[in-house]
């Protein structure tokens, strides 16, 4: 069949006709399931995702927020770099104080916890700024990817009705 190659790679279209079939077989064997709870792992790949999840060990209890995680490691190292680009290196404290001035912004204009925003970015410094911006104030990002068809976004647009939208464009 056909995909957008520019997009896809053969193996990854390969994984999810995996996924693909194992949820239309799954739906076909319990048709009075409700579809987030139809199963889409094949099953060699939710053994391997099992057997790692065994061996892993948390070091973080399941109640520390991500936030509170990504402020200590600013303060242990503010000056480490925590992201780059092509164009853009950040450290932990510039990170930070690009998050906080983003986030600080959509509160001003509105944005609250569960309001959701899209983030019309290239994957860059910017997007992740801005990802880590609507997680600090509780806001729901729903990411759209410049390089696909308009349509395909406005659709997307459509259906998630954001808030606001994060944009460098």
């Amino acid at each position: 069949f056909e995909y957008a190659s520019d997009i896809y790679n053969k193996k990854s279209i390969a994984q999810i006709s995996k996924s693909y079939i194992t949820l239309v077989d799954d739906a076909l064997k319990n048709p009075d399931q409700k579809i987030a709870l139809l199963n889409c792992i094949p099953g060699e790949e939710k053994i391997r995702l099992e057997q790692a999840l065994e061996k892993s060990e948390s070091r973080f209890d399941n109640d520390t927020l991500f936030n509170t995680l990504f402020q200590e490691q600013t303060i242990l190292n503010p000056t480490a770099i925590a992201v780059s680009d092509e164009t853009t290196e950040l450290n932990y404290f510039d990170l930070i104080c690009h998050t906080n001035q983003i986030g600080g912004y959509l509160t001003k204009i509105g944005i609250k916890k569960g309001d959701i925003v899209a983030l019309y970015l290239d994957r860059s410094c910017n997007y992740l700024v801005s990802m880590l911006a609507c997680l600090s104030i509780g806001a729901v990002f729903v990411p759209f990817n410049p390089t696909v068809g308009l349509d395909r976004n406005l659709n997307n647009l459509t259906f998630s009705n954001p808030c606001a939208i994060i944009t460098d464009t």
